[in-house]
């Protein structure tokens, strides 16, 4: 039995996470990616295996700065393992001893390749894009010296450069950024990186982050305090902007990410760039597609020139037949901005399809095709108004989609935001817990779909005074209640301890139970609701964030947003786990 303890040492402010692996502990302190604490949990599993873990040994490895690696997981990493069913590890890293007498130590360059290569292919999988994923614009996060990918790597010594040489994989990730003054240098590393890679499928990721508007940025806010900054060289659209690193053709190509800042307009270069990394795509073997456009109102297809089927189109040089052929292999769309034609073979066999609200538009009976044409789909998030509903008093066939785990829908009418449930009553899930992410009005339809799926997380974008609890109290256990007020002003917890509906209660369970309650940017929550809340739901744990409280006193009802103060009356709440968070969150439930 091995019990590991896996301590990172970053910059940042240390984050405490455990994870129950079976009868084993690990104990975790640094900021960790969930792709990191995987990682890890594989590696710690894997060491039971190795015939040097036997016994009580205890096993520490250090890497410090230096030897022309800036940095891994921060500054240093240090691994323990400790055998013993009976240990318990927590608190710091000094309180974590090693069985008396009967220990050992070694370096990292001691561990064995098994252990190695997960440490490594830990550090650039997890730290190897230079962008900075954001809901509002692409941004450069890094500067390219900083970049901790196999290049730089395998410069530490031979053996590193001998491990990270044998997997083409890790090789496989290019990032290309259109505009910007890093473009050469990136250029001349994909060229490295693909050579590296061999046949490795290869992940591209084409950014443009608008450098010029953020440098006007930055000088405007320099100059209201009175400052000046230095003026970079002016960026030229479609100048730094090369993305031509490989004259073979076609390339295994596997994922194919664009994220561009588009405040003047798409240019010569996004589109040149679009073209050349699709006219190269392998058919078969591209399985991911991301096109992520930020501001501007930049709608449009992309279609064959030879064959549109719109006026409007980005027409790009590719014969239709090669075009519709690359998206075969394709089990993965996040469209916003452009995206393939509604009726493109790309919409088909897809397990992940993300709409954003910038794209054409899209009809009932196209969105309808698209879920008969992908009946496979586990994730479905479409954020566009759907347009030329079926008359809600039509009866219709819904589409089953079987997997389904994660859906969003925005479910308002383009054109009346009181009237929904169209979209929804077109999905027919299966048993498989779902996460819905509910952006509407809850009509019949919505209070139906609930009703028929298996709806675990609830999670409701935006809300005012409308209530939820119809909807709700057809799910019988709730992992996640989430209710994200946004910019509206409410002050009560009407959406979720309303009275029920009960003209129409024949498919309402007795009683719903929610672990987790989690209300935020509410501007008054009163505490007598929240005690109502717990009580009515059964909540395990309650998080607050950015809500001020109101609370009864002898001279009458008061409200505070003072930190400390709202702490000190939500301990008064009788549920086991209560949370609170000062910082506002976005609409997003991913940033919640």
């Amino acid at each position: 039995d091995v019990i590991g303890c896996a301590t990172i040492q970053a910059p940042s402010a240390y984050t405490f996470i455990k994870l129950e692996l079976g009868e084993d502990l690990v104990v975790t302190h640094g900021s960790l990616s969930r792709r990191a604490e995987l990682t890890i949990r594989i590696l710690l599993l894997q060491i039971d295996d190795l015939p040097f873990i036997r016994g009580d040994i205890f096993l520490r490895g250090n890497i410090t700065d230096g030897a022309g690696i800036p940095w891994i997981f921060g500054t240093r990493i240090n691994v323990f393992y400790i055998t013993g069913r009976s240990a318990r590890l927590g608190g710091s890293p000094e309180t974590i001893k090693p069985a008396k007498n009967n220990h050992m130590g070694t370096t990292i360059h001691s561990l064995p390749p098994e252990i190695l290569i997960h440490i490594l292919s830990l550090t650039i999988l997890d730290q190897h894009c230079l962008i900075q994923s954001n809901h509002n614009s692409p941004r450069v996060g890094l500067k390219l010296k900083d970049i901790c990918g196999p290049d730089t790597l395998s410069r530490v010594c031979s053996l590193w450069r001998h491990i990270v040489r044998q997997f083409p994989s890790l090789w496989s990730h290019i990032d290309i950024a259109l505009n910007h003054p890093l473009n050469p240098r990136l250029l001349a590393r994909a060229k490295v990186l693909a050579a590296r890679a061999g046949g490795a499928p290869l992940e591209i990721h084409v950014f443009d982050p608008d450098l010029e508007h953020e440098q006007k940025v930055r000088r405007f806010m320099l100059g209201q305090q009175g400052r000046s900054s230095p003026s970079g060289p002016r960026l030229e659209p479609n100048k730094m902007s090369d993305f031509s690193f490989r004259l073979s053709t076609p390339m295994r190509i596997r994922s194919l990410d664009f994220n561009f800042m588009l405040r003047e307009g798409l240019h010569t270069c996004h589109m040149s760039a679009l073209e050349y990394f699709l006219a190269k795509s392998t058919p078969g073997v591209l399985t991911h597609f991301s096109m992520q456009s930020h501001v501007g109102t930049l709608s449009s297809f992309i279609e064959p020139a030879d064959d549109p089927q719109t006026f409007e189109s980005v027409l790009l040089d590719i014969p239709s037949q090669l075009f519709e052929n690359i998206w075969l292999g394709t089990t993965t769309l996040r469209l916003n901005g452009l995206c393939p034609h509604w009726g493109s073979k790309a919409y088909h066999g897809l397990v992940e399809l993300r709409i954003g609200k910038r794209v054409p538009t899209m009809t009932e009976a196209q969105l309808v095709n698209i879920l008969r044409s992908s009946p496979g789909l586990r994730v479905l998030r479409i954020t566009t108004a759907i347009e030329y509903l079926t008359p809600s008093d039509e009866s219709i066939v819904p589409v089953r989609l079987d997997d389904l785990e994660d859906l969003e829908v925005n479910d308002h009418a383009e054109m009346n935001l009181t009237a929904s449930g169209e979209i929804l009553r077109w999905i027919a899930p299966g048993a498989k817990p779902l996460q819905l992410i509910f952006d509407g009005y809850p009509s019949k339809g919505a209070i139906s779909f609930c009703a028929r799926s298996n709806v675990t997380r609830f999670f409701g974008k935006a809300f005012t005074q409308e209530s939820v609890v119809d909807m709700i109290r057809r799910c019988s256990s709730l992992e996640i209640l989430a209710l994200n007020a946004g910019f509206f002003e409410v002050r009560d917890l009407y959406s979720i301890l309303c009275h029920i509906d009960e003209r129409d209660s024949a498919d309402m369970v007795p009683t719903t139970k929610v672990y987790t309650l989690y209300l935020a940017n509410f501007l008054l929550l009163p505490l007598r609701g929240l005690e109502d809340a717990v009580a009515e739901y059964s909540v395990q744990r309650l998080v607050i964030r950015d809500c001020s409280i109101e609370y009864e006193t002898g001279e009458g009802m008061k409200e505070t947003s003072d930190p400390p103060k709202v702490r000190s009356l939500l301990s008064t709440l009788k549920c086991p786990t209560v949370e609170y968070i000062e910082q506002r969150c976005s609409l997003d439930p991913e940033g919640w």
